[in-house]
């Protein structure tokens, strides 16, 4: 029966052996994942970076153009004062206006160029800061996994070692019986002196509580010494 039990273990720590294996290679590779996105995610804030660079910049040259429209602007209304205060002089300013407002227009067409640029630079960063945002739930998502899975590699690992220690001990002379571990002596001593010896080697005799133990204790020892030949004390 002893051999049997002690086989079966086995076969129990051989499988979880290999199940311990497979949670190593599946903890590798999850490994391996979190690398490449840790790689992507840290390309995406260098491009998002150099975005954010080109769109102070290309801010800042708006605002030029804002400060040049409107002096510009403020020049034509003198020439518009002049033009009105000096009639000799019309047709000479006439021209100069002409002239200018060919000048507004392109600044305007420049300006309307240059706010289109930026609304597509504003929906570009709004997407990548959306795809950043999507990174790191997954970033979140699978580091919680890999944490889950740890917890799990250390739960079987000591469920291993605890399969290792029984085994020890049933090759040992000692036997699982309903969850507690019996030594049967083939030695008669006294009841003070079975205590003591089985005080020793961390143990006790066995105490029995209540009718129903009594009965399950009595029949496995009764079973045990039928088989060992052997005296319980």
């Amino acid at each position: 029966m002893a051999n049997s039990e002690r086989d079966q273990l086995l076969t129990k720590y051989t499988n979880i052996r290999e199940e311990r294996d497979q949670l190593l290679t599946k903890y590798t590779n999850i490994t391996a994942e979190r690398d490449q996105l840790l790689t992507k995610y840290t390309n995406i804030r260098e491009e998002r970076d150099q975005l954010l660079t080109k769109y102070t910049n290309i801010t800042a040259e708006r605002d030029q153009l804002l400060t040049k429209y409107t002096n510009i602007r403020e020049e034509r209304d003198q020439l518009l004062t002049k033009y009105t205060n000096i009639t000799a002089e019309r047709d000479q300013l006439l021209t100069k206006y002409t002239n200018i407002r060919e000048e507004r227009d392109q600044l305007l067409t420049k300006y309307t160029n240059i706010t289109e640029v930026r609304d597509q630079l504003l929906t570009k960063y709004t997407n990548i800061r959306e795809e950043r945002d999507q990174l790191l739930t997954k970033y979140t998502n699978i580091t919680e996994e890999r944490d889950q899975l740890l917890t799990k590699y250390t739960n079987i690992t000591e469920e291993r070692d605890q399969l290792l220690a029984k085994l020890v001990v049933f090759t040992a002379g000692w036997i699982y019986y309903q969850s507690s571990l019996y030594f049967i002596s083939s030695e008669k001593k006294s009841w003070s002196d079975s205590r003591r010896y089985c005080r020793e080697r961390g143990a006790d005799l066995i105490i029995i509580n209540n009718k129903e133990e009594q009965v399950s204790e009595t029949s496995f020892v009764d079973a045990e010494v039928s088989k060992t030949n052997t005296a319980v004390f």
